[in-house]
């Protein structure tokens, strides 16, 4: 696996591309979103949110607002969140599934 801050960049790099395409195409933050919760459930599985929660030090409602579609998180915690759940950061971006 590559180190923590290689990850982080190809991140970002996949985040500027996501939102210099949503000006050109149908792509929105709310689609952005939606993918997220989309593939953030498959890639949990039957894990329950408090679970990922706890590994990741963040609230439970945080968890069911990303799964819900509601809010997106950080660069940082979704590369912390790909790590958890042992998928690559493109399992939860990107509109394959993973």
């Amino acid at each position: 696996m590559a180190p923590f801050s290689v990850c982080v960049e190809n991140l970002w790099k996949k985040v500027q591309v996501l939102l210099l395409t949503s000006v050109h195409s149908s792509c929105t933050v709310f689609n952005m979103r939606q993918l997220f919760a989309t593939n953030l459930a498959r890639a949990m599985g039957r894990m329950p949110a408090s679970h990922l929660a706890r590994a990741l030090g963040v609230g439970r409602s945080a968890v069911c607002a990303w799964l819900k579609g509601r809010a997106i998180p950080s660069v940082e915690r979704t590369a912390e969140i790909a790590r958890q759940l042992g998928v690559s950061v493109d399992a939860l971006l990107s509109e394959q599934q993973p």
